[in-house]
């Protein structure tokens, strides 16, 4: 099963998002789940498509600038603490859906 993703915005544009997919055995037990995360940092080369240019944003076009050492720091950053909260929920939280 694939889920909605999930977004954050940024002046009512798509900023970044997570999309979910999972799978289930014959008996009901989580077989496998795929998480995918995306954030938009730059500018594309030839900007976005005109299809999504109005609802689409990156961090570079809000603050002005990004480069290669804020982008080091925001992929840091990000899994630091996604990393702190997978284990935080896997052991507390959502441990019993595995056995």
């Amino acid at each position: 099963m694939i889920a909605f993703p999930v977004l954050s915005c940024y002046d009512n544009k798509k900023l970044c998002g997570i999309l979910t997919e999972t799978a289930f055995t014959h008996d009901g037990k989580l077989d496998y789940a795929v998480l995918g995360v995306g954030i938009n940092v730059k500018n594309p080369p030839c900007d976005y498509p005109e299809e999504f240019a109005y609802k689409t944003t990156n961090i570079e076009r809000i603050s002005g600038v990004i480069n290669d050492d804020m982008k080091y720091q925001l992929v840091a950053s990000f899994l630091n603490n996604f990393d702190d909260l997978f284990f935080d929920c896997l052991f507390n939280h959502f441990f019993f859906l595995l056995f």
